[in-house]
């Protein structure tokens, strides 16, 4: 996964495994569908959701734009649950006006220009 997902924890004790398993497929899966993005995730077994957000040093107003995904959804079996990250994903690379795919010289362009990175969080 490297260091281009954030994964944070809401789970203590029993819940805690489950969390850090969910967060860590969901992450890939966002890897996987839009490699070089910023992603962080956090899970929270006891409320059944899984929140998925994009990094970027430079978004302070768009900083709380998130996409929550329902647990159940992504038990669901694994197309269905391909089918949800790859929506939350690309909804949110929408709503920071970048396409739905991975970074590219050409996303970091468009997100400097769009003042969400100063720091090369697309690299």
């Amino acid at each position: 996964m490297g260091e281009a997902v954030s994964i944070h924890l809401s789970g203590h004790g029993e819940t805690e495994m489950a969390d850090t398993a969910i967060c860590k497929a969901v992450g890939e899966e966002l890897m996987q569908l839009y490699p070089r993005h910023r992603w962080a995730v956090q899970a929270d077994t006891f409320a059944g959701v899984v929140n998925v957000r994009l990094l970027y040093s430079g978004a302070s107003g768009m900083s709380n734009y998130g996409y929550q995904l329902h647990m159940n959804t992504l038990m669901s079996g694994e197309n269905t649950a391909r089918r949800a990250v790859m929506r939350a994903g690309g909804e949110l690379l929408e709503r920071y006006g970048l396409a739905r795919s991975g970074a590219t010289e050409e996303s970091a362009m468009l997100a400097r220009g769009h003042g969400l990175i100063r720091d090369g969080a697309l690299k």
